[in-house]
């Protein structure tokens, strides 16, 4: 059995945007659960490979994280630390923000509220 991603699933799933220099991913569903999780991650690591060092991961249509989808931000973070790349967060739902600040998972991801704070931090962290 392949337990892969289909393509079709990924477009269902995530939006892909070339803005300058950045990548942006958009996540489409409002659960990010197991499936969701280990699809991003994937997506993910081929654009590691691609040497696309500035993400930014647009979770405002996103409701409900659960376990796994924690364990992957951490991933993706650690990742492009790794490879001298950026993952940065667009979210502003509150119920994700206060799952990761009880967590406190909000000391160790970068978390904005718009695209402009997203693009500002990585252009600080660069300089």
């Amino acid at each position: 059995m392949n337990n892969r991603i289909s393509n079709k699933e990924r477009a269902n799933n995530f939006e892909i945007k070339k803005k300058d220099e950045f990548i942006v991913i958009e996540i489409k569903t409002q659960r990010f659960d197991l499936k969701i999780s280990k699809s991003l991650q994937e997506l993910v690591c081929e654009l590691i490979e691609e040497k696309r060092h500035k993400l930014i991961l647009d979770f405002n249509t996103v409701n409900f994280l659960d376990s796994s989808g924690l364990g992957v931000l951490v991933f993706l973070t650690n990742s492009y630390k790794q490879d001298n790349g950026f993952a940065i967060f667009n979210i502003n739902s509150f119920v994700i923000k206060d799952l990761l600040n009880l967590t406190r998972m909000d000391e160790f991801l970068n978390i904005h509220n718009t695209y402009d704070e997203c693009v500002n931090s990585i252009l600080n962290l660069e300089a």
